[in-house]
């Protein structure tokens, strides 16, 4: 995962989708972003369409590649044709 991906944003405790957001930094804490310190294992800050930042610690995403591929399984599953 890198800058400017493009991501889906779930709330970690409702499990409700927050919508869509893109990474906009990594950091261990706000404060390596002031310090441009690199973290070893680093949380993606990510500004979600409404314009909020969330850190990635206060939520769960996935990658846009893997919520597209959820849900062309989902489309497949439901409209299956019968004893298929």
């Amino acid at each position: 995962m890198k800058e400017n991906d493009k991501v889906q944003v779930w709330d970690e405790s409702t499990h409700q989708c927050l919508g869509w957001g893109t990474i906009i930094k990594f950091a261990y804490s706000a404060k390596d972003i002031i310090t441009r310190k690199k973290a070893p294992d680093p949380i993606p800050l990510i500004q979600l369409e409404s314009g909020k930042k969330i850190w990635g610690d206060r939520c769960d995403w996935i990658e846009e590649k893997k919520a597209i591929e959820i849900g062309v399984r989902l489309f497949r599953d439901i409209f299956k044709e019968p004893g298929s």
